[in-house]
């Protein structure tokens, strides 16, 4: 568990700072096509890391966790990693196109052996799969982010 020896490493009075990125990806104006390949993606990647005993949406519940064993004065901030470069702001708009090439360059290395084991996809499966996907992350009409 996240915070099972968390007390023993912080002073009264300090803070413990923890950041992630998880696979539940959103949209704020539905340009994310709810049965698209971008949304399925995230949607395995979720179903996968279960399968694993590794939730990928485990951030979600941290306030919960944190709070539970007696922290107080938990916050949470969430930041909206935009998945390309559709963001007008131009620092957004930057984030986007490194995220936007760690995708289309890691997808492979990202699904390849998680959605075959968990999923019992072939090769040919996944591959075929992240044709679409791809598709998807370069499509600028696509408002899609991570929330860190």
């Amino acid at each position: 568990m996240l915070t099972t020896n968390l007390h023993s490493h912080v002073k009264p009075g300090g803070y413990v700072e923890f950041q992630s990125v998880t696979a539940c990806i959103g949209s704020d104006d539905n340009t994310l096509p709810l049965d698209g390949s971008f949304k399925k993606f995230a949607n395995n990647l979720i179903v996968s890391s279960k399968q694993f005993g590794t939730p990928i949406d485990d951030p979600l519940r941290w306030k919960g966790w944190f709070e539970d064993r007696g922290f107080e004065d938990v916050t949470v901030k969430v930041v909206k990693l935009p998945c390309n470069t559709w963001p007008k702001d131009p620092r957004m708009k930057v984030l986007g196109a490194w995220e936007m090439e760690n995708l289309l360059s890691n997808l492979e290395g990202m699904t390849m052996r998680v959605f075959q084991k968990a999923l019992g996809w072939t090769t040919e499966e996944v591959s075929v799969f992240l044709v679409g996907v791809r598709k998807e992350v370069r499509d600028r009409g696509i408002h899609a982010y991570w929330p860190l």
